[in-house]
């Protein structure tokens, strides 16, 4: 009787903690520092960063939908420029610690597409890039 008593009281209690996770209302909302070869995300529940090697970019919150794929829009510009120049379309998964990020910068009318699997916690190397002087 009395092993029949903890295990309703443990099921009730995982039900409680799962259910408290779904409702948080940042859950599906990746967070934190990602990085790898010529990139870096800072994403927030408020948007996401990005540290291209010769540029930085900014989209809204990458949002998991119910595929677990993240869709993000926004702009980036180049150092040279220092303005807002391109279209900027992120899409990504999460993976435990790593960012599979897909990005697609559209300049000038034409499409540049790079991925890359970032790491959480790291930092992005950027090692033998030569950025253009602006």
């Amino acid at each position: 009787m009395r092993h029949a008593a903890l295990s309703r009281l443990l099921a009730l209690s995982l039900v409680l903690e799962v259910g408290g996770c779904l409702t948080e209302p940042n859950a599906g909302v990746v967070q934190g520092v990602f990085g790898g070869y010529l990139l870096g995300v800072t994403a927030t529940v408020h948007e996401a960063r990005y540290d291209f090697a010769c540029g930085r970019g900014v989209t809204g919150p990458l949002r998991i939908g119910s595929d677990g794929t993240a869709i993000a829009r926004g702009l980036v510009w180049g150092f040279s420029a220092g303005t807002f120049t391109d279209s900027l379309l992120v899409v990504a998964r999460l993976h435990g610690n790593l960012l599979d990020v897909t990005h697609t910068i559209v300049s000038g009318g034409t499409p540049h597409t790079g991925r890359t699997v970032l790491r959480l916690g790291a930092a992005p190397d950027f090692s033998g890039v030569a950025c253009p002087a602006g």
